[in-house]
């Protein structure tokens, strides 16, 4: 590969952002990858920043999906307790039927961690 910006040059790189061919002279080392010297180099660094931000959203929703089986479980015994506690009125049906829908959601979630 030629350097985009020196034709007569050997490509040490290729920039993270336009995706150019650069040598050593026109490649600025942003740490996680190269950049056009004077170029592209403020748009490497938030790209980078964007996936770095990325990253830690990922691992938090991850925590959060791994408890939703406990939040599935504690609504399943409210709806379950509700439906025995009004077992008299209309309502039981709904009630465990609700109930055992979060306790197949909670179940669910949990074979997924």
């Amino acid at each position: 590969m030629i350097c985009f910006y020196h034709n007569d040059m050997a490509a040490v790189g290729v920039c993270k952002s336009c995706n150019r061919g650069l040598c050593a002279d026109c490649a600025a080392d942003e740490g996680s990858g190269l950049a056009c010297k004077g170029r592209c180099e403020e748009r490497v660094k938030q790209t980078t920043a964007m996936v770095d931000t990325s990253l830690k959203n990922y691992q938090s929703n991850q925590r959060m999906v791994s408890r939703a089986w406990v939040n599935s479980l504690l609504f399943a015994s409210v709806f379950i307790g509700f439906g025995l506690y009004t077992s008299i009125q209309e309502l039981k049906f709904f009630m465990f039927a609700a109930g055992a829908v979060y306790v197949y959601m909670g179940f669910r979630n949990l074979s997924k961690k």
